[in-house]
């Protein structure tokens, strides 16, 4: 699904990684799931969402750390539900024939990619 769409590292040496959902309309708790992956494997790196109807409250969300229910706290799930789709999640990715281990793959092979084109330089 191709959602990191770039990187680039700014003036002051931080890593910027510009994500985009396939659809303007991509659920934000599917994207959100996805970005709290990013900054748990990259967590000095500034993320920034593009081409997504929420694309400023979400980069601004999980660049300040905060959970899911927290940056929609006025219209979304609890903690712990929001916690429960999550982990659903996970576990329909840890079936290797799921759609999600490959979007799971795809976003970290690339990131991977790109990480490592950058160092080469």
């Amino acid at each position: 699904m191709r959602f990191l769409k770039g990187y680039y590292e700014d003036d002051k040496g931080n890593l910027h990684l510009i994500i985009s959902p396939p659809t303007f309309w991509c659920p934000p708790l599917f994207l959100y799931i996805m970005l709290e992956e990013i900054r748990n494997r990259l967590p000095d790196a500034i993320i920034e969402v593009k081409d997504h109807h929420d694309s400023k409250k979400l980069s601004e969300c999980i660049n300040n750390g905060l959970k899911f229910h927290e940056c929609y706290s006025n219209e979304s799930l609890n903690g712990d539900e929001y916690e429960k789709v999550k982990r659903t999640f996970e576990e329909k990715r840890s079936n290797k024939y799921g759609k999600l281990v490959q979007l799971s793959l795809n976003i970290n092979g690339e990131l991977c990619k790109l990480i490592a084109e950058a160092k080469e330089r």
